[in-house]
């Protein structure tokens, strides 16, 4: 029960980070949408880890496997992020390019990093393994939770920038 509570916290992470991260994002370019859907496949494979850790808790290959696929996943985002670094005409008008890469930086720390230190945890303990998978989302819960920058955001007529 535990494992799956802190996989749909994590879900529910990647969700807003998604929607902040694109809404920052002007047009999507061929790049852009194969690293979204990089993105997708790693969220695809959470249900396996999750069930696995969910049905061997004190395993530390469960707890490595789920680290890992964490780890891929919010790598993923790293890698959209360092795309649009390079490509900076792809962020939208009002987005701020140096507090788009300091946090960049930060996720690049809070999430494939802490992932896998987490998925190395389990060699120490599998019950440290999942209070480091825990601090991840309740970082980004507890002191990441701002809005995205502005500037509209798809479908919404440009309604963003007037909030």
């Amino acid at each position: 029960m535990l494992s799956w509570m802190v996989s749909f916290l994590m879900l529910c992470v990647v969700w807003v980070n998604h929607h902040r991260l694109l809404s920052q994002i002007g047009p999507i370019t061929h790049a852009v949408f194969w690293l979204n859907a990089n993105l997708l496949m790693w969220c695809s494979f959470v249900p396996f880890p999750t069930a696995l850790l969910g049905d061997y808790l004190t395993n530390p290959l469960s707890a490595g496997v789920f680290g890992g696929v964490m780890a891929g996943m919010s790598l993923s985002f790293t890698l959209i992020r360092l795309h649009v670094q390079r490509r900076p005409d792809l962020l939208t008008a009002g987005v701020d390019l140096t507090r788009f890469v300091r946090t960049s930086r930060q996720s690049l720390f809070f999430g494939p990093l802490l992932y896998a230190l987490g998925a190395a945890a389990t060699l120490i303990s599998p019950w440290l393994a999942l209070a480091v998978f825990g601090f991840v989302p309740g970082y980004f819960i507890c002191f990441n939770s701002q809005p995205a920058q502005a500037g509209p955001h798809p479908g919404d007529g440009g309604a963003a920038a007037a909030r």
